[in-house]
Formats: C-alpha cells, sequence, structure tokens
C-alpha cells in the first residue's frame, strides 16, 4: 500500500548496554572521582565491641543485585538531599537485567535495602524516588561524610568505569569494601572474617584470592615465631590495594577497626 514503509526501511531502536548507562549514571552524579561510603557499612564499634554492618546481610543473603543497586544509589545520590530517581528500566539495565521482568526485580532489590533501613522510597508519579539512609542501617536521614565525623572510605569512579562492577563477583566485591575501609598495609586473617565484619573465613577467603588474581590487591608473607606452633613459627599475611583503590584509602578518624 502506497505511504507504509517497507519493513527493511525501518531503522532499529539503538541499543543501549549496561556499560553504557552506567556511564551515564556517572556523568549525572557529577562527582569528581570517588563515593563516600562510611565505615559503618562494613564494621561498627560499639563501646569496646567490633559489630558486622550491614554489608554481612547483603553477603549472607547472596544478595549481589541488591548491593550493586545499593552501591549505584550511593553514586546517583551526590547532593541534598540525597535522592535518585530514574525509570526502573535505566536501574534494571544497569544492574544487567533484561527483558520484562527487570524492574520487578529491582522493586525487589529496593524492598530488601528498605527493609535493612539502608534506603526510603515513595513514588513521584510513576517513577519510584529513593532516598539513601544512614549506612549503618539506623534507618536514621543521610548526612554528608565527614560531616559528622564518622570515619569512612571512598570508592574511586573506576570501580564502575572500568567495570569492576561486573568483573568481581560477590565475596570480591565485599572484601574490597572491607579493605577500602582499613589502612594500607593491613592484617586481615580470614578465621576472623567473621567476628570482624559477618563475613565467613571461606567467602572471605575467595573473595581476597579474586582481588589478587585481577591485580587489586598484593598480598605478602612473612614468618612470625609462635612457640605453640609444631615448626614455632607461623605465616603472618598483609595485604596492600593497588592503583586506582590504593589511591583511596580510609580517612583516619575514629577508633581502630582491629582490636
Amino acid at each position: 500500500m502506497i505511504g507504509m514503509c517497507e519493513e527493511s526501511d525501518v531503522e532499529s531502536p539503538p541499543v543501549v548496554g549496561r556499560q553504557e548507562t552506567v556511564d551515564a549514571l556517572i556523568v549525572k552524579s557529577a562527582r569528581p572521582d570517588f563515593v563516600a561510603v562510611r565505615r559503618g557499612f562494613v564494621q561498627q564499634v560499639r563501646g569496646s565491641a567490633l559489630l558486622p554492618g550491614p554489608l554481612h546481610l547483603l553477603v549472607g543473603h547472596h544478595d549481589e543485585r541488591g548491593l550493586d543497586l545499593y552501591l549505584l544509589t550511593r553514586l546517583l545520590a551526590s547532593h541534598t538531599p540525597f535522592e535518585a530517581q530514574r525509570p526502573a528500566g535505566v536501574w534494571a539495565r544497569a544492574l544487567g537485567l533484561s527483558g520484562p521482568s527487570g524492574p520487578a526485580a529491582v522493586s525487589r532489590a529496593w524492598r530488601r535495602l528498605a527493609d535493612l533501613r539502608l534506603v526510603s522510597r515513595d513514588r513521584r508519579g510513576r517513577t519510584a524516588c529513593v532516598r539513601v539512609l544512614l549506612e549503618d542501617g539506623s534507618g536514621k536521614p543521610f548526612v554528608q561524610c565527614g560531616a559528622g565525623g564518622d570515619p569512612y572510605f571512598k570508592i574511586p569512579l573506576e570501580y564502575w568505569r572500568n567495570g569492576w562492577y561486573r568483573k568481581l563477583h560477590l565475596p570480591a566485591k565485599a572484601m574490597l569494601l572491607v579493605a577500602l575501609s582499613l589502612p594500607d598495609d593491613f592484617y586481615l586473617p580470614t578465621k576472623m572474617a567473621e567476628p570482624w565484619y559477618g563475613v565467613s573465613a571461606d567467602t572471605a577467603q575467595r573473595g581476597l584470592a579474586n582481588l589478587q588474581e585481577r591485580g587489586i590487591l598484593r598480598r605478602t608473607g612473612s614468618r612470625k615465631s609462635a612457640p605453640r606452633a609444631a615448626q614455632g613459627w607461623t605465616m603472618e599475611y598483609r595485604y596492600q590495594l593497588m592503583p586506582p583503590f590504593r589511591l583511596h584509602r580510609a580517612v583516619p578518624q575514629g577508633p581502630d577497626v582491629h582490636p
């Protein structure tokens, strides 16, 4: 029929990929080079006791999608009132979800984060508006890192720009956040990962190994005297983050994170 286009004349819509979507969120955030996160997200100090932060709940429930969504929200919610508002399809694409079930999966992830009191949600028309809360899971309103003197660490934007959010598995992402919260050349025996961070020794070992394989973390060992050991010595391992992560060390405020 006259006036109808042949099928071959109709252009396909442009395909926007996951990395392109994440890159657009970085630009929209207008952040210079990092995202600051309070150390209470990975570990909290109550008097003389060390308690795991909300990170261990995400790891314990194998909720990698929830962690990815939370960090993306922190990336985008860069200014007062610390809100992030994007169509569910954008969030789904940034998480690598495709198909009609993507937005529903995003909504479920928001609900899990809200249950952990890391975010609150309301609706602005047909779009969910998410406001970040304090990282400790207290449900208190978020304030800019550094404002209250709480110790915090920095996630470089290269984590997203260079696709580390895609290349690392959940244990490695968790241990990267732990490593960023510690001073350079830190000591972290995997048997202490559970009491200090709520992460099992096996998960910590796999995460640290993955970071070493990727060239993000360097491990050095030295022999230490151990009179009760059969051989009279034991190996002590220390870790150093490599650039660009090494350039964003924890801000040295607050009490020590290890006893």
